[in-house]
């Protein structure tokens, strides 16, 4: 680390949390939280000729590291723990992960950036090999606030916790091959491992089904792998099942039950092979079916 009058660098790493999915559309990934933060090895308030115990973000400072970055004619580079910074001293070599495309401020949570990773940091990251993110900054000496965004480096050194995740699913470039989409929906939690396989060749062959069914089991689908529903449930569905003593998953395996007299030729629409992808993700019948004809 180093410093000029009023005004230090710093690094730290933000822990990358188990659920992605919360990003902001468009972002993968998180630079800073809203507010005022420190690492949990006691930076800043432990480095040398500091004044301020905190650093800070808010919707007065982005705008500048915003308008900074997006004048830069190089697009920031996010490394293999920081080695842009070290290459002079040991002489490695420092391949790039990713770059930073653009950055966006979302009130009450932070500062975000849009990633393209190269393919070697999209399987690191889905497959667990890096699990956090450190943006290297300036900040004020004396407020803590952030001033400019350097660049960032992958790397497994906490010492922030608690942010959002960098995500090797949510690569914008849209090229990410489809066994990485498929681990990296495993390791969310979306998607069992039984079916693996037969996702891997469904993206394999058709990349945009697979973008289409993964977004499906989302939050905002109808359950979740074990079954529980997420936002399958109106307003006026929560309140009958309330009046009718019943928990809302009782109440939406009896719309399911509902559906499936009314619609009994759905059943019979399925695979054997699909009826058992429908058991496995959770799902009823028609609701696989349905989620079937939407792509």
């Amino acid at each position: 680390m180093e410093h000029h009058p009023g005004q230090f660098t710093a690094s730290l790493a933000i822990q990358l949390p188990e659920d992605p999915k919360a990003l902001p559309t468009g972002y993968n990934v998180q630079l800073f939280p809203e507010g005022q933060f420190a690492a949990s090895d006691g930076r800043p308030g432990n480095i040398q000729g500091c004044e301020t115990k905190v650093w800070f973000m808010d919707a007065s400072i982005a705008p500048d590291i915003i308008a900074d970055v997006d004048a830069r004619e190089a697009r920031p580079v996010v490394d293999y723990e920081h080695q842009s910074l070290r290459s002079r001293e040991n002489g490695q070599p420092a391949p790039a992960a990713g770059w930073i495309q653009a950055l966006a401020y979302f009130p009450g949570q932070g500062l975000f950036a849009k990633a393209t990773w190269t393919e070697r940091a999209r399987t690191c990251i889905a497959s667990g090999e890096y699990r956090y993110i450190s943006p290297f900054f300036e900040f004020d000496n004396k407020t803590g606030a952030v001033r400019r965004f350097i660049n960032a480096g992958l790397t497994n050194t906490p010492a922030l916790d608690g942010l959002m995740a960098v995500a090797a699913s949510l690569d914008l470039d849209g090229n990410t091959p489809a066994p990485i989409l498929v681990k990296a929906a495993i390791a969310e939690g979306i998607l069992p491992k039984a079916l693996e396989g037969w996702a891997v060749d469904l993206g394999t062959q058709h990349p945009q089904k697979l973008r289409a069914f993964l977004g499906k089991l989302r939050p905002g689908s109808s359950s979740s792998p074990t079954g529980a529903p997420r936002v399958a449930l109106s307003d006026a569905d929560r309140e009958a099942a309330r009046l009718l003593g019943r928990t809302e998953a009782e109440f939406l395996e009896g719309k399911r039950l509902v559906a499936l007299t009314e619609n009994p030729t759905c059943v019979v629409a399925l695979s054997d092979a699909e009826k058992e992808a429908a058991r496995l993700l959770g799902l009823t019948e028609v609701e696989y079916l349905a989620g079937k004809e939407a792509l």
